[in-house]
């Protein structure tokens, strides 16, 4: 859908609200509350450039204004201090504790927030609900408030520019936590994060402490760590992990974690940086697979970004030749595998679909080989990642091989929904208990 297409949507939804409210024989103000949350709750929209028409339904009558404003404030986004500070100032009045106790994801993406910090400080105790937070700054002053945090946080994503002295004990404040991921160093802000921390000469293990103890993150479920920083062999607890994302991992770390959490692994995410010096087979995304058994494994994601000596010879060569037997074992080391999806530099996509018009193309004959051999595929995406979201609806879009494919020729290009793919294949595994 288009954004011109939402925008429509919106408006004549606010449209057939008014409409509503004035002629309707039984006013929808008389019905119960609780129908008026869901209904709120239904029109809200997904894209922020929309949230006009819906602030507007709170001017339309008093009873709407709290079902409204619980909508609004529930998932803010700060990614500027001006709006950072309009939001927390309001939050903050003592007439309007019901909009902070509506908080219950917050992201906070700024830089430099030194001009928020009381503020920030002033507020956050007031999010008694707040089940999920992601805060990304350099000013490491604002992560203190973890140490207050009240023990209901589901879900943290955190990066800065160095590590909290006292982060393990804000770890140790949240044992409902289910979801960390924390990137802490130089890096941790930049859009070329594939490149390896290694190569300027930053990321020393001795920094920090190791995450060795079973009652600290008791609840955790999804580990995702920047490896070139905090390398996964840092982790020395089997936690039971069900989802596990490496950020420019080496190929013995990936061994190491996936060791370490096979038993209970369902969704594997790597990013991964080439060079020259890797072996051929690297340059397929179930490389990352090779030597490893994981028996509740559902989906692989693998994200590649090559080096910049590695283009120049990539853009003269053949794609490198897959390696058929690593693809065969597949059908025991991961039985229940049903869907991998592959983000591939672009400047990589014609040599891998060169051929296509006669149905040998690099690519259609991996698709063919993935479907013939592994048993329980479903589908195999992908995708241009340096592309990514930079599309008109916002969502990565890609090729799309299923069983359905003809001969596992030709892909349908559609939405690559990872997000719901992997809720999905959680489901399933947790139902086949």
């Amino acid at each position: 859908m288009s954004v011109v297409q939402t925008r429509h949507g919106a408006r004549k939804r606010a449209t057939q609200w008014q409409g509503a409210l004035s002629m309707s024989p039984v006013p929808i103000l008389r019905l119960p509350s609780e129908l008026h949350c869901i209904i709120i709750e239904h029109a809200f929209p997904g894209w922020s450039r929309e949230l006009s028409w819906f602030a507007s339904l709170a001017t339309v009558c008093r009873t709407l204004l709290p079902h409204v404003e619980n909508c609004l404030y529930g998932r803010p986004r700060l990614y500027k201090c001006k709006s950072a500070k309009v939001f927390l100032r309001s939050v903050n009045k003592p007439e309007s504790r019901h909009r902070a106790t509506a908080v219950r994801a917050l992201t906070l993406n700024i830089t430099r927030a030194a001009t928020i910090i009381s503020l920030f400080g002033h507020a956050f105790h007031k999010f008694t609900n707040l089940c999920k937070l992601r805060l990304r700054t350099t000013t490491m002053v604002l992560f203190d408030v973890l140490l207050e945090t009240r023990p209901h946080l589901r879900q943290l994503h955190v990066s800065g520019s160095e590590y909290p002295p006292r982060f393990h004990d804000m770890l140790r404040a949240q044992p409902q936590l289910e979801d960390l991921l924390f990137h802490f160093g130089p890096r941790h802000n930049s859009a070329d994060y594939l490149v390896p921390l290694a190569e300027e000469g930053g990321g020393a293990e001795q920094h920090f402490p190791p995450l060795a103890d079973g009652a600290l993150l008791p609840s955790l479920k999804a580990l995702r760590l920047a490896a070139s920083v905090f390398p996964p062999t840092l982790v020395t607890y089997a936690y039971p992990i069900t989802t596990l994302m490496l950020l420019t991992p080496t190929h013995k770390q990936i061994i190491y974690a996936l060791g370490l959490f096979s038993p209970t692994l369902i969704s594997l995410s790597v990013w991964q940086p080439l060079s020259s010096h890797c072996p051929t087979r690297c340059f397929w995304p179930t490389s990352v697979l090779d030597g490893v058994r994981l028996p509740k494994l559902r989906i692989l994601t693998v994200v590649q970004q090559c080096s910049y000596e590695l283009r120049p010879h990539m853009e003269r060569s053949d794609y490198p030749g897959i390696d058929a037997k690593s693809i065969m074992a597949l059908r025991e080391s991961c039985g229940m595998l049903e869907t991998i999806i592959w983000g591939v530099e672009g400047f990589l996509l014609n040599s891998l679909y060169a051929g296509r018009e006669s149905s040998n193309a690099p690519i259609q004959r991996y698709a063919r080989l993935l479907i013939d051999t592994v048993p329980r595929i479903v589908r195999f995406a992908a995708y241009d990642a340096l592309r990514g979201h930079n599309t008109v609806d916002g969502y990565i879009h890609g090729d799309i091989w299923t069983r359905a494919s003809p001969h596992g020729d030709e892909p349908v290009n559609d939405v690559v929904d990872e997000l719901v793919w992997e809720n999905d294949a959680i489901a399933a595994a947790q139902e086949d208990r």
